[in-house]
């Protein structure tokens, strides 16, 4: 669910596990993955002090969620980890909206000497990491410390309760401010709220791309890649089934970059397929300008759906048009919702413009969001203004940013440098750079500071080699590489790439590499591939696994050899449910329990530990198997009556890539180089 009710669970579940603690039952204390229920809240913090309004959570000001304190006074009882004393600290502060006053415990919570003691320097903040939720969907790229920390986050998951149609949502935050916000809550939970479906968790509300002018469909996006080095961060998610039988290619990178005491990010989002395409973001509260592209006077009258169409009126859906306020529900709407946006403003733009954010909120006076608009081709640039829920504390419109493209069987690459900023900004301009052979896939930028210049490749296709600018041979997905004033590169970074040459300097990568599953010990952890592509370095790194319905990421927790690494505690098992029927004809195992999360292409482990069939489908409570199923492949090992199975992620068979990354920093020149 989203992460405002999500916290209700944590809180249960501590309850639960405390009555069972005090009749000496501590069974689900000792489970590794019961220990990440009180860890996701603080991993989930953005800049140490936000939580993402994700869905029916908080608000554009995104303040911390975290559980009662008294929680965390339990958990480090529990589990001794002096996290759980900073994040007491912080939920306390939290708590109390950030004012010094008392906030109780439990009073049947023994609180220990150690914890009325805690102090910061006990480990590093919480919530400054990058850090990436691969089941739920979540990614968060970070850098800087303490005031200083710019960041971006990434949702690509689906959620079953409480989710908004808003995959690939991007979110910046920089300098103590949200700068690209989500709405978050809507006004009502009310399903004849015309704005609760209209606008507030329709996609024409969060920071993606609407297809066809309709609302996305709730499906999961894909991981693809999440790399992190100490100066550059990546991460790219795809979410096709949104617009399925519409798209081809739905795809996010992000790329987050420190550039001296600051940092910028990439953005890249393109999109295949369908007949018109709208790139959609939208501001906080700011006095809004724009550089390089002459705007039209504001339409006055009606909004974007049109001159004639009001306020609110649902113009693409007869029924709901003809329909009084509050006498039909609004949830099966699937229109465009541009009847939320109004004020609209018009430009053509072919070349390079600049959108600016300036913070008027209090305490956000001096930060600012710029973009840069890198359009591949004719893109309408469209400026108009929403409306966020009507409370005291919002402000009356923010603005919105929207590039359209039309055509048919349309492609699209939407191309932006996000700056966020204090004072002055850093980028001086942003500008295309030729590209041989010609291909229209690829993007190739020159981003200029006023101590160095970066040079950008993102490439579709990672095989090909290209010539970028005059004297920049590339070959892979990703690549960055920083020239100070003298020419010396201080800084290169490759992404599933094999060759960066400029003059001089060459570095190269391994490239991506494909291998499958050969064996799994999955009480252990630990998975064995078909083929010795791991080395060393890759501890830390995370690799995907691919099926044909979804994608899923781990962590490599410890290389053991060139084919077998550990996940360590992290958690393949999806759901579980008990045996009701088995039909061997049919090769369907029937269960009473709901298994929401469960997908064809996992497998389907027994008491015994072994994992000997995948799931072909699933349909309300029954199963289909792929092979030979019989009763005695689900035993009842512990003896309770009960023929226990679990579902998990991934089987022997799977196909597997694992992203090479490459980071050049020059030991002698790195002034402009970390944040």
């Amino acid at each position: 669910e989203s992460p405002g009710y999500n916290i209700g669970w944590v809180e249960s579940f501590l309850q639960i596990a405390e009555m069972l603690e005090r009749l000496g039952i501590t069974d689900l204390i000792k489970i590794p993955k019961f220990k990440m229920v009180f860890d996701w809240p603080t991993n989930l913090l953005v800049a140490g002090r936000f939580t993402p309004s994700l869905g029916d959570s908080g608000n554009m000001y995104a303040a911390g969620i975290l559980p009662h304190p008294h929680l965390y006074e339990t958990a480090y009882r529990w589990y001794k980890d002096f996290r759980y004393l900073l994040a007491k600290k912080l939920a306390k502060k939290l708590l109390s909206g950030g004012k010094s006053e008392k906030v109780y415990s439990n009073l049947f919570v023994k609180v220990s000497e150690n914890l009325k003691n805690i102090s910061e320097e006990i480990c590093e903040p919480l919530g400054v990491k990058s850090f990436n939720f691969p089941a739920y969907g979540v990614a968060i790229l970070q850098t800087g410390k303490k005031d200083n920390i710019i960041a971006t986050t990434i949702l690509y998951g689906r959620f079953f309760g409480h989710g908004h149609f808003d995959r690939l949502d991007l979110g910046i935050f920089a300098y103590g401010q949200v700068l690209l916000p989500d709405f978050g809550y809507p006004e009502t939970c009310n399903p004849e709220d015309p704005r609760r479906f209209g606008f507030f968790s329709h996609t024409i509300g969060h920071n993606t791309v609407m297809v066809n002018q309709r609302r996305q469909q709730m499906e999961a996006g894909r991981l693809q890649t999440f790399d992190v080095t100490p100066n550059v961060k990546v991460v790219e998610v795809s979410a096709e089934d949104v617009y399925s039988g519409i798209v081809d290619c739905y795809r996010r990178n992000v790329m987050l970059v420190d550039a001296a005491s600051s940092a910028y990010l990439i953005d890249v989002f393109r999109v295949e397929g369908g007949e018109q395409h709208d790139w959609i973001i939208h501001g906080t509260e700011s006095e809004f300008t724009i550089s390089g592209a002459p705007l039209s006077d504001a339409q006055r009258e009606g909004t974007l759906a049109g001159k004639d169409v009001p306020y609110g009126q649902f113009y693409d859906d007869i029924i709901m048009r003809n329909s009084p306020y509050g006498t039909v529900s609004y949830s099966s709407y699937h229109g465009s919702g541009f009847q939320y946006l109004f004020n609209v403003q018009r430009a053509k733009i072919q070349k390079t413009c600049r959108v600016e954010w300036r913070c008027t909120g209090k305490g956000a006076e001096r930060v600012n969001l710029t973009a840069f608009l890198v359009p591949k081709g004719t893109e309408e640039l469209i400026i108009c203004d929403g409306k966020p829920q009507n409370r005291l504390e919002m402000p009356e419109t923010v603005k919105f940013v929207i590039r359209r493209r039309r055509g048919k069987d349309l492609s699209t690459v939407f191309v932006t440098v996000f700056e966020p900023y204090k004072e002055a900004p850093k980028i001086k301009r942003v500008d295309q750079l030729e590209i041989k052979p010609s291909d229209s896939t690829v993007i190739a930028l020159k981003i200029e500071f006023p101590n160095f210049i970066d040079y950008y490749i993102n490439a579709k296709d990672e095989t090909k080699v290209y010539r970028i600018g005059q004297n920049i041979r590339f070959c892979g997905s990703l690549g960055l590489i920083r020239f100070n004033r003298e020419g010396d590169v201080i800084l290169a970074y490759l992404l599933n790439a094999t060759e960066l040459h400029c003059g001089n300097f060459s570095i190269r990568g391994s490239g991506i590499k494909h291998t499958k599953i050969a064996n799994v010990d999955y009480r252990m952890g630990i998975i064995t591939l078909t083929d010795p592509v791991l080395t060393r370095d890759l501890k830390g790194k995370w690799l995907i696994i691919h099926k044909n319905t979804y994608n899923s990421g781990y962590k490599i927790e410890e290389v053991i050899n060139k084919k077998t690494f550990s996940i360590g505690n992290q958690s393949y098992i999806i759901g579980y449910a008990t045996v009701q029927r088995i039909n061997v004809k049919k090769g369907t195992i029937r269960t009473s329990m709901i298994l929401p999360f469960a997908k064809p292409g996992m497998g389907l482990m027994s008491e015994d530990g072994q994992v000997k069939f995948k799931i072909s489908s699933i349909n309300k409570g029954v199963i289909k198997v792929e092979g030979n199923l019989s009763e005695k492949d689900f035993p009842d090992i512990d003896g309770d009556g009960k023929r226990t199975f679990y579902v998990v992620d991934f089987v022997v068979g799977d196909n597997v890539t694992i992203p090479s990354s490459i980071l050049f920093t020059s030991p002698e020149r790195n002034d402009d180089v970390s944040l």
